[in-house]
C-alpha cells in the first residue's frame, strides 16, 4: 500500500513539474511581449515612445492604447514602436499604456505626465497685420482660430505608414531662435507657441523632414505660406511663414526634398522657419521629437 502511494505521489509530482515548466493545462499562456515606455516621465507637450520587447509577438497583439487612443505599431531601427503625443495642456498625473492580446490577456505599464513650467514673453503685431492694438489683436486671434479650423480639416489621420528611415532637419543648418511651449502675450491675449523657430534668412531652402504626402500647401493670414506633410499614422510636419512653396497638395515628396523657401509671411516679425510636429492633432515639441528618435 505504501509502495502504491509512493508511485502515485511521484507521478503527481512529475506532472506538476511539467505543468509548471511548460504551462500545460493553463487556460492562458503568456505571450511574453513586455514593453517599455520612453520616457517614463513625460512633460506636457512632448512625445513618448512605446518600445515592444518581443517583436515576434506583434502578430498576437490586438490593441495598444492609452485611454481611448489606439497607437499604431510600426518598425523603427529594427524595433517595433508606437508614438504618442502629450498635449501641451494635458492633465498631469499618472496614465497607463495597455497592451491587449488576441487571447484576451492584457499588460499595462504606467507613465507620468509632468507639468511644463509656464513662461510668457511679449510679442508685438507687425504693421502688415495692423500693428499692436486691441482691435488688431482681436482680429488676429479670430483669424488664427479660423486658420486652425481649416488646417485641422485638411490634415486627417492616415492609418498607414508613409515615412521611411530616419527623420532629418528641415534646414541644412539648424539654430533654434524661439522654443516651444511658452505663451506670447500681445495686448492682453496669450497665444501658445506650438513649434520651434529656426534661424533662416528669406530665401533659405526648406526640406521635408521625411517622406510624406503634402496635405496642405497654401497661404494663411496668420501662418503665411504653409506646407503640411502627412507622414502617416497621425504624424505631420508643418512649415510656416515660407516666402515660396514648391509643392502641391496631394504630391508625394521624398525625404529631404526641397519644398520651399523660408520667409516672413503671415504673423511673423522677422524672417525664420517655424516648424511644428503633430501627432494625432496634438502639436508637440520638435526638439523633444528629434531627441526621442535619436535615443532609440
Amino acid at each position: 500500500m505504501v509502495f502504491l502511494y509512493n508511485v502515485i505521489m511521484k507521478r503527481l509530482f512529475k506532472l506538476a513539474y511539467v505543468v509548471l515548466v511548460t504551462g500545460a493545462f493553463l487556460p492562458c499562456v503568456s505571450l511574453a511581449a513586455s514593453f517599455a515606455i520612453v520616457p517614463s516621465v513625460v512633460t506636457q507637450g512632448e512625445p513618448l515612445m512605446v518600445v515592444l520587447g518581443d517583436t515576434t509577438a506583434t502578430t498576437s497583439i490586438k490593441r495598444l492604447a492609452i485611454g481611448a487612443t489606439s497607437l499604431p505599431i510600426t518598425m523603427y531601427h529594427h524595433k517595433y514602436i508606437a508614438l504618442y503625443g502629450v498635449d501641451l495642456r494635458a492633465k498631469t498625473g499618472t496614465s497607463t499604456v495597455v497592451l491587449t492580446f488576441k487571447n484576451g490577456q492584457k499588460e499595462s505599464v504606467p507613465f507620468v505626465i509632468s507639468s511644463r513650467k509656464k513662461e510668457t514673453a511679449p510679442l508685438g503685431i507687425p504693421a502688415k497685420l495692423g500693428g499692436t492694438s486691441t482691435s488688431s489683436v482681436k482680429a488676429l486671434v479670430s483669424a488664427l482660430a479660423s486658420d486652425q479650423v481649416l488646417l485641422n480639416r485638411k490634415t486627417p489621420t492616415t492609418l498607414k505608414k508613409i515615412w521611411q528611415g530616419d527623420f532629418s532637419y528641415p534646414l541644412k543648418e539648424v539654430v533654434v531662435t524661439d522654443s516651444y511651449g511658452y505663451s506670447r502675450v500681445t495686448a492682453g491675449e496669450e497665444i501658445a507657441h506650438k513649434g520651434v523657430d529656426y534661424r533662416a534668412e528669406v530665401g533659405t531652402p526648406v526640406y521635408a523632414i521625411n517622406r510624406g504626402v503634402v496635405r496642405v500647401s497654401r497661404y494663411f493670414k496668420t501662418f503665411g505660406n504653409l506646407v503640411a506633410i502627412d507622414h502617416g499614422y497621425g504624424l505631420y510636419s508643418l512649415y510656416l511663414h515660407l516666402s515660396k512653396r514648391f509643392v502641391n497638395e496631394g504630391e508625394l515628396v521624398s525625404p529631404q526634398a526641397q519644398i520651399g523657401l523660408s520667409g516672413d509671411t503671415g504673423y511673423a516679425e522677422g524672417a525664420h522657419l517655424h516648424l511644428s510636429i503633430r501627432l494625432d492633432g496634438k502639436a508637440i515639441d520638435p526638439v523633444a521629437f528629434y531627441t526621442l528618435l535619436k535615443d532609440i
